[in-house]
């Protein structure tokens, strides 16, 4: 500060003192009127960029503030002082049944952003985005639609789990990895058979007969799978067999020799690494990875999943289309998974 503003400021405060005013009072006066006019996303781009500096993934604080953005619309542009439990619910409700796990990490993540801004003074009271006694109530009774969801890993925590995967020195640790990075049920990985893979094309056509059937699904055809330079390497590393032999078959057990692994062979490799998770599972990872953090469109992803799209003809053409855009986004979900 110069001279010259030294000055002004203590002339401004003299000038405060004759009229009657406590400068400090004034200064507070002035921060209290600041603080009103705060915004939930003005502070929550301010909490990103200082309190989630101490995370080591950048990615994290990508997804963090991509999170808060995306779904947290509702209180996106409302003062921080005003915000509610409603506020909160309004921005729960519309995905907790079809992304509970995205849900609950928006509640955790509102909640800290206006605990820290109770903290700088810029709320008073409850924090009304906690839990217990709060929003608990409203969603008690509330259901998924559709089938129970397999429990999956949380996109997070992938790459750690992939680090612990490649640890273990088993075809199961290596045909799981596989499912994880082409993101296909574990079915379809288990009857693959080497006629299906194009090594020169960097593709592996799964024929509609291994393809899941459901009500949704019943004119099922074959599924072109991208397949990244880490599957290559995982299949390369493989003795190849006949055009008929399955990739990930059973090697030790004399009486089930040439068969293909169980899925139990690649749930206990998953349980061993974090017990109470499923490697069906692990398909929800990718797709809340797609979601939360890429720009890819979400019915990219769900054509990386084999998922029916609900309008037939737009469904025909990205079926044609679609395979050289999904071969980037499996790319950098590979990336991903390397940390």
């Amino acid at each position: 500060m110069s001279l010259e503003e030294a000055r002004k400021k203590t002339d401004a405060a003299h000038s405060l003192i004759k009229a009657g005013t406590d400068p400090l009072e004034d200064r507070s006066s002035k921060r209290a009127v600041k603080a009103k006019s705060r915004t939930f996303g003005d502070y929550a781009e301010h909490y990103c960029k200082t309190v989630l500096t101490g995370l080591k993934n950048p990615k994290h604080r990508a997804q963090w503030e991509s999170t808060l953005r995306t779904y947290g619309k509702p209180i996106w542009k409302k003062l921080l002082h005003t915000i509610t439990m409603d506020d909160v619910f309004a921005c729960l409700d519309p995905i907790w049944d079809e992304k509970t796990v995205t849900a609950k990490r928006l509640r955790g993540r509102i909640e800290n952003v206006l605990s820290a801004a109770k903290v700088d003074g810029l709320r008073d009271g409850l924090n009304p985005a906690r839990w217990h006694d709060n929003l608990a109530p409203k969603f008690k009774n509330r259901k998924q639609k559709g089938k129970k969801h397999h429990a999956a890993v949380p996109f997070e925590e992938m790459p750690a789990f992939m680090v612990e995967l490649r640890k273990l020195n088993s075809t199961s640790a290596l045909a799981l990895e596989f499912v994880i990075i082409t993101a296909v049920r574990t079915g379809e990985a288990r009857k693959a058979t080497w006629s299906e893979i194009d090594f020169e094309e960097k593709t592996w056509t799964i024929p509609a007969a291994h393809m899941k059937k459901t009500k949704q699904t019943e004119d099922a055809e074959d599924h072109c799978v991208p397949l990244c330079d880490r599957a290559i390497e995982i299949l390369r590393s493989l003795k190849a067999g006949k055009p008929d032999e399955f990739i990930f078959k059973v090697t030790r057990d004399a009486r089930t020799r040439g068969k293909p692994l169980s899925d139990q062979a690649m749930l206990q490799v998953v349980r061993g690494i974090r017990d109470g998770f499923t490697t069906h599972g692990m398909r929800s990872s990718f797709r809340d990875w797609v979601g939360e953090v890429t720009n890819y469109p979400s019915d990219l992803g769900e054509l990386a999943l084999a998922h029916k799209i609900k309008n037939a003809t737009e469904a025909a053409y990205r079926r044609r289309k679609g395979l050289e855009k999904r071969r980037p986004m499996m790319a950098d979900w590979a990336a991903y998974l390397d940390g």
